[in-house]
């Protein structure tokens, strides 16, 4: 197996907890930088469609004075955090080039609805590291220093940040550089690993991994929110709050898929690269239209390709 090269970038995650006034302050921003993104890309559109100009994200940076004095409301928004839309519609466009210029299908940049549009992008931290208070709390623009649990400690040199609404609850990540790389040493043995049905992985030293429990308990869970929000009115209360409880659940699925992933790719790696794959491809053909069975093979799938990348060579 080649070496695979490890990005000198990383993204450090914890979760915010914040007051109600907090909260519908971030809630405000989410809608006028959705607003400033559609705006922008609606400018970018007309330009050239009308007149074949290009403007480009410095352009519109700069518009965003004359921006404020029009609609006052926007000076409420941190200057920061509305150069992060535009640089992620900028971002979007360049993307959109790439792929036009590879043969790609190309995929014009779109509109976002509010359903599309969940996170808020502080584009420059300067440098400085906002988590304050012994890892207990973040500076965040305007909003102050807010309570904030650090799920694992920031290496290199914050860049960028990224406040995400996730099923209710805000989460923060930091965009970092120069973050030092800690490759595995090598070793010069093999192990075959085996994706089954009845089982997770067997592996040629004879370990058999079950099927992860977890995920079927939280996948149980997630089909009970599911048929609650079926029998919900649309447009009530209470299917808002069954929704809300639907996402919780999409979460809990997520989070536990993620961390078994990560224990499993990560376990054999030390004293057992994996160097041969049997990835079952036929069965999981087969399995396409049956949702277990095929949601157990693709499971295994992703972790041994999770295992692959993280795997050290000989």
């Amino acid at each position: 197996m080649s070496d695979v090269s490890i990005s000198l970038a990383s993204e450090t995650i914890g979760s915010i907890g914040m007051f109600e006034v907090r909260n519908t302050m971030l809630m405000a921003w989410l809608a006028m930088t959705r607003e400033l993104y559609n705006a922008c890309l609606e400018e970018r559109k007309s330009a050239w469609t009308k007149q074949h100009a290009r403007v480009t994200a410095f352009d519109q940076m700069r518009s965003l004075a004359s921006v404020r004095e029009v609609r006052p409301e926007f000076a409420a928004v941190p200057s920061v955090v509305q150069r992060g839309a535009i640089r992620r519609l900028d971002r979007a466009f360049q993307a959109f080039f790439r792929r036009c210029k590879t043969g790609e299908k190309p995929g014009y940049p779109r509109f976002r609805s509010r359903h599309r549009w969940n996170s808020l992008l502080v584009d420059d931290l300067g440098g400085k590291v906002p988590i304050v208070a012994g890892g207990r709390r973040v500076a965040v623009p305007l909003l102050g220093k807010v309570k904030f649990r650090q799920h694992r400690p920031i290496e290199g040199t914050p860049k960028a940040m990224r406040l995400t609404l996730r099923a209710g609850r805000w989460f923060v990540t930091f965009a970092c550089a120069d973050v030092p790389t800690k490759p595995l040493p090598p070793t010069d043995r093999d192990v075959g690993l085996d994706l089954g049905l009845t089982h997770f992985v067997a592996t040629s030293d004879g370990d058999v991994v079950d099927v992860p429990m977890a995920e079927r308990e939280a996948r149980r869970e997630l089909a009970r929110a599911q048929r609650r929000v079926s029998r919900r009115k649309r447009g009530g209360g209470r299917r808002r709050a069954a929704v809300r409880l639907l996402a919780r659940a999409h979460e809990r699925v997520a989070n536990v898929r993620r961390e078994r992933h990560i224990v499993l790719a990560r376990a054999p790696a030390p004293g057992n690269p994996p160097s041969s794959w049997d990835a079952l491809e036929k069965a999981a053909e087969k399995a396409a239209q049956r949702g277990g069975l095929a949601r157990v093979v693709g499971v295994a799938r992703r972790t041994l390709g999770a295992a692959r990348v993280d795997a050290p060579t000989g």
